[in-house]
């Protein structure tokens, strides 16, 4: 049990430490590649999605409690089962999501005043964005197990293998 806390701590400041690497390389080269105005819409972009974000998250972290109980008290039945009923929560909360997302996206130039010149590549950013986030949200219930067993050390594995592959995209596709 305490190798596995110790694995936990250092995952932890291992994420975060990456992230906030990968960051301050990332930023200044994009801005000096898609300039100013293009590089506010892909902040203005994420940030709407870190809204859609809320949604999933909520569901999340409510499956993974109700499943970490029924795991402690050793009924697999009844894991199962919370599992299997976030799943569907997560495919109709996905759903939503990409609905809301794709009509957004269609109007994202008029909602935020995007220059005109940017106006399909805003709309384009937008649409594969929510694309991308709602192919992950199915898939959120696997951290939930990973939570119930406290693997937070695989957890932040999956999230630092995906900051260095996004990382690795924008660096290879600018």
């Amino acid at each position: 049990m305490k190798n596995q806390i110790m694995k936990n701590i250092f995952s932890n400041y291992f994420v975060n430490f990456l992230q906030m690497t990968v960051g301050i390389l990332v930023i200044p080269f994009l801005i000096t590649k898609l300039g100013k105005g293009a590089f506010g819409l892909m902040v203005l972009a994420e940030a709407i999605i870190a809204i859609f974000e809320v949604a999933a998250f909520s569901v999340r972290v409510a499956l993974a409690r109700n499943a970490t109980f029924a795991l402690a008290q050793g009924d697999k039945t009844g894991f199962i089962n919370h599992l299997s009923c976030g799943r569907r929560i997560l495919f109709a909360c996905g759903a939503l999501i990409l609905v809301l997302g794709s009509t957004l996206s269609f109007f994202f130039p008029n909602i935020f005043q995007v220059p005109a010149e940017l106006h399909q590549q805003s709309k384009l950013l937008f649409l594969l964005l929510t694309v991308a986030f709602f192919i992950t949200i199915p898939n959120m219930v696997y951290w939930s197990v990973l939570y119930a067993r406290q693997r937070f050390d695989l957890i932040n594995l999956a999230s630092s293998a995906a900051i260095t592959l996004r990382a690795a995209a924008i660096f290879t596709l600018y």
